[in-house]
C-alpha cells in the first residue's frame, strides 16, 4: 500500500549536454539586469565562467562576482556574499559549481530580500529560529559535480557560530533553473568523482531509508541507486562519458529524494567528521552507509529488499536483506578503489562523544526509521574509523 504524500518541486530542470550555452534565455526570461555569478576561483578560472558571463552581457545585463567558495561553507561567508548581492542590487544569482557554491549562493539569494544573518535562519536555533518573510531573488544554479543534488534541493548546510553543521530547510531556498549539463562533469578529478559519487549513493539510500514518505521521491531514489552501482565505477576507472551522464542525472534524482525525504544516520554523523577532520563530505557519508545498514537491518528488511530488487540483485535464499546490500556496496567501495574505513588518527572516548552529541543535533537522526542515541553513534564511529 503507498502511504499518502505531498510532492512539489518548485525547480524547473533544464538536463542535457550543452544546457549552460541557453541560460542566456533564463537571464532575458527574468529580465534581470545585475547578476551576482557565486563560483569558486578554481571554476572561475575555467571556461565555463567566461561562457556565463559572455551570457549575461549577450542577455543584456551585467556581472558581479564572488568567489571567495571554502568547502563546507561558514555563516560569515554566507553573510559577505549575500551582504554584496544586497550592495550591487543584484536581482539574479547564477552558481555554478559544487555543494558548497550552492549553498552560499542560495543563502545569499535568501539574504538579499532578507534581514539579518544566515545563522538566523538555522535549524539549530531552536525556538530562536527565524522564517524568511520575502522571496528570494531568482537563482540559476549549474552544477559541474554530479553529488550535492544541492541544485533540485530545499535546503543549505553551513557551519555555525558554534562550529557545528547546521542546515536550513524551506522551500524557499529552491532553485529557480538548475541546469544541468553533464558536460561539465567530463573533467572532475578521479578523487572528487568517487567522492561526489558516494553522496549520491548515500542521498539516495538514506532518503528511501527515512520515515519520511514521498512516493515519488523514493522511486527517484532507487533509480539514483540503480545508476550509481551500475555507473560510478565506468566514471572512476573509464571516465566513461555515458556514465557522467547518467550519474549527473542520478545525482539530481537523488538531491530531489534527500529534500523530500531526508537523511538519515551517515548524514548526521559525518557532519562531526568534516569539521573536526576535513573529512570529505561524499566519503564520510560513504562509509557510514554499511554501519547503518547494519543497524537499521530489522526495521529496513521490506525496503533493502525493494532496493536489490530494484537494481538487480538476486537475494538468496535465507538470506538477509541487509547482508547482501552491504556485500554491493563493499563491491562498489573496491570497484572505485576506495577504503571503507577512515584513517584520520588517534581519536578518545571524549572525542567521540563529543561527535555523537553534535551528530545528535542533526535531523538526520529523528528521520532514521530505529531510534539513534549517543552511545549508538559512539559505536558506528569505532567501526568506521582505524
Amino acid at each position: 500500500m503507498i502511504n499518502s504524500f505531498t510532492h512539489y518541486l518548485k525547480t524547473t530542470i533544464e538536463f542535457g549536454n550543452g544546457k549552460r550555452f541557453e541560460i542566456k534565455n533564463l537571464i532575458e526570461e527574468k529580465n534581470a539586469k545585475k547578476v551576482l555569478l557565486v563560483c569558486d576561483p578554481t571554476v572561475y578560472k575555467l571556461g565555463i565562467a567566461n561562457d556565463i558571463i559572455a551570457s549575461v552581457e549577450e542577455a543584456g545585463a551585467s556581472a558581479v562576482a564572488f568567489t571567495e567558495v571554502e568547502p563546507d561553507p561558514r555563516v560569515a561567508t554566507v553573510d559577505k556574499c549575500g551582504a554584496l548581492c544586497k550592495a550591487e542590487k543584484c536581482d539574479l544569482v547564477i552558481v555554478a559549481g559544487g555543494g558548497s557554491s550552492m549553498d552560499i549562493a542560495k543563502g545569499a539569494a535568501i539574504l538579499a530580500t532578507n534581514e539579518g544573518s544566515i545563522h538566523d535562519y538555522l535549524a539549530g536555533r531552536g525556538e530562536e529560529i527565524k522564517e524568511p518573510v520575502n522571496p528570494p531573488i531568482p537563482l540559476i544554479a549549474i552544477p559541474t559535480t554530479s553529488g550535492s543534488g544541492s541544485e533540485v534541493s530545499e535546503c543549505i548546510v553551513i557551519v555555525d557560530t558554534n562550529n557545528i553543521k547546521d542546515i536550513m530547510f524551506s522551500p524557499m531556498l529552491a532553485a529557480t533553473y538548475a541546469v544541468v549539463d553533464p558536460e561539465l562533469t567530463y573533467s572532475v578529478p578521479k578523487n572528487t568523482t568517487i567522492h561526489t559519487g558516494l553522496d549520491v549513493l548515500s542521498h539516495a539510500l538514506e532518503a528511501y531509508s527515512s520515515v519520511m514518505d514521498d512516493a515519488v521521491a523514493e522511486l527517484m531514489a532507487l533509480e539514483a541507486l540503480r545508476i550509481v552501482f551500475r555507473s560510478l565505477p565506468l566514471c572512476v576507472n573509464e571516465n566513461d562519458k555515458a556514465a557522467r551522464n547518467e550519474m549527473a542525472y542520478a545525482s539530481l534524482l537523488a538531491g530531489v529524494a534527500q529534500s523530500k525525504c531526508g537523511c538519515v544516520i551517515p548524514h548526521a554523523a559525518s557532519c562531526p567528521l568534516t569539521v573536526y577532520h576535513n573529512v570529505p563530505h561524499g566519503l564520510g557519508c560513504g562509509v557510514l552507509q554499511i554501519p547503518t545498514i547494519d543497524y537499521n537491518r530489522d526495521v529496513c528488511k521490506e525496503k533493502y529488499e525493494r532496493v536489490l530488487e530494484y537494481i538487480g540483485e538476486k537475494l538468496p535464499e535465507h538470506a538477509q536483506p541487509a547482508d547482501v546490500l552491504i556485500k554491493k556496496v563493499r563491491e562498489l567501495f573496491r570497484a572505485v578503489g576506495t577504503e571503507e574505513k577512515l584513517d584520520i588518527g588517534a581519536v578518545t572516548e571524549d572525542e567521540l562523544k563529543k561527535y555523537a552529541k553534535d551528530a545528535m543535533m542533526d535531523d538526520g537522526v529523528n528521520v532514521n526509521p530505529r531510534a539513534v542515541g549517543e552511545e549508538d553513534l559512539m559505536r558506528i564511529y569505532k567501526m568506521i574509523l582505524k
